[in-house]
């Protein structure tokens, strides 16, 4: 079973474009936090999301980060994994605001492990 840290170190694997982010949070913690990297993902996934909406769609190359990003994380949902669900929940899903004008928009790139966990956050 793939514990929170592990998830964290394998979607850096995956998603070589994240390392830098990876970097800044090492340098800044001293050691991999995986909710604090988490939060840091998830204001780069937003940040993403709103670029690719302001420009016209936004380039390729920051549509293609970002589906490659929430595939990994519904992934990580979909899984078995208690400790990767609740990462992802309590650290990418709660830390998103329905009141954000990108909000619905984002929610549309979930797959259905994602939008079935986010639901449990939303009816609170």
């Amino acid at each position: 079973m793939r514990t929170r840290y592990d998830f964290a170190k394998e979607l850096v694997e995956e998603v070589p474009e994240l390392h830098s982010l990876l970097t800044r949070h090492l340098s800044e913690n001293d050691e991999l936090l995986p909710h604090v990297f988490f939060g840091d993902l998830t204001r780069l996934i937003i940040d993403l999301h709103r670029k690719a909406r302001k420009e016209n769609q936004g380039s390729d190359d920051s549509k293609f980060l970002l589906r490659k990003i929430l595939h990994k994380l519904e992934e990580g949902m979909g899984s078995n994994d208690e400790d990767v669900q609740e990462l992802i929940a309590t650290s990418f899903l709660e830390n998103l605001y329905p009141e954000d004008d990108s909000y619905e928009s984002l929610k549309s790139l979930f797959g259905p492990s994602l939008l079935k966990e986010l639901k449990n956050f939303e009816s609170l």
